[in-house]
């Protein structure tokens, strides 16, 4: 079946109804549209946003078609089940599997995290046998909670109609810094230096290995790191010595370090969502959106278990903004 039949049929099809009716209208009659020819070497912009501490089961684990608590491949434990029964000796069935958060009635989606620095997922892995995620760190029950698409509509609306992809992993099983040094350069230190990163601690200077953002302008590709004020300090980019020495007017300044929003609303996260956007959308209006964007978001946008998860505030207005402008220039949206 071809993607453009598959999607008229999710799009003509009964059950479809109540997930679609979650997306905006915008969005709804986006999809409705004609899908365009194409292939991959048609892409001229890719926009990736990441997001924090969030497991691809937690929030799509019961997502029909992808490898989550359904996979039928999912590695087995030295006890013969799969690792989804995470060993448990404080319950009678001696194991703890994933279980739905109820965020309707419960505080669930501020429901804090199991503990995930270097030493507690080494814990975890266990030399590979993978079965200390709820007994061998703090908290640990808290990793098999999921969401429940009624919890999350308009990501699961979009995941039913957008391609999912679920080879998911961690870069690092260790803390959000590394993976995010990871996710800007390739390596979280471990390939080219003595000493790799393992926290989310600094070093006097800055790291100095390079950035994909310092080689796409060795390549002559255009890249841009888009951030408010607020910005959770999640942009990998402040933690390399090259960007700690750029100056204002300096290429590297402007397009990785340059920061949008009023001063006055900081600590306003919705102000801070505005801002991030419109800088965004003001560069695709002035036609110049780079090849490659990199989004940061404020701190109770980025989805961090500390903070509701549907930052899909920010979220609509990047996917809506992008299918309005469809029809000027091909996107991919990597979150």
């Amino acid at each position: 079946m071809s993607p453009e039949v598959s999607r008229r049929t999710l799009l003509g099809g009964a059950a479809a109804a109540a997930v679609l009716s979650a997306l905006p209208l915008s969005v709804r009659e986006a999809l409705a549209a004609p899908g365009k020819p194409g292939r991959l070497t048609d892409i001229q912009h890719v926009v990736v946003l990441m997001q924090e501490n969030r497991a691809f089961d937690h929030y799509f684990g019961t997502l029909p078609g992808v490898r989550g608590f359904g996979d039928r491949a999912a590695v087995r434990g030295v006890n013969g089940r799969s690792l989804f029964h995470q060993p448990d000796p404080s319950r009678k069935e001696g194991h703890l599997l994933p279980f739905p958060m109820n965020a309707a009635h419960t505080s669930a989606y501020q429901q804090g995290a199991p503990a995930f620095g270097f030493v507690d997922s080494m814990k975890a892995w266990n030399d590979g046998l993978a079965d200390g995620a709820v007994s061998r760190r703090s908290s640990g029950w808290l990793g098999q909670g999921y969401y429940e698409p009624a919890d999350m509509p308009f990501y699961n609306a979009i995941a039913s109609v957008f391609t999912t992809c679920d080879a998911y992993h961690a870069s690092v099983q260790c803390n959000t810094n590394t993976n995010r040094d990871h996710f800007m350069t390739g390596t979280s230190g471990g390939t080219v230096r003595d000493v790799p990163v393992t926290d989310n601690s600094y070093i006097p200077g800055g790291y100095e290995w390079t950035t994909y953002a310092e080689r796409l302008e060795r390549a002559g590709i255009s890249w841009k790191t888009y951030q408010a004020l607020d910005n959770y300090d999640d942009n990998a980019l402040a933690w390399f010595a090259p960007f700690q020495q750029a100056k204002p007017g300096e290429s590297l300044y402007e397009r990785g370090m340059r920061m949008a929003g009023d001063p006055a609303k900081e600590k306003d996260p919705f102000a801070m969502g505005d801002a991030l956007v419109e800088a965004f959308t003001a560069d695709i209006q002035a036609d110049r959106l780079p090849q490659v964007s990199w989004m940061v978001a404020p701190a109770a946008l980025s989805e961090h278990a500390n903070y509701a998860p549907p930052s899909e505030y920010t979220d609509v207005d990047l996917v809506l903004y992008l299918r309005k402008c469809g029809e000027h220039a091909n996107y991919a949206l990597a979150g």
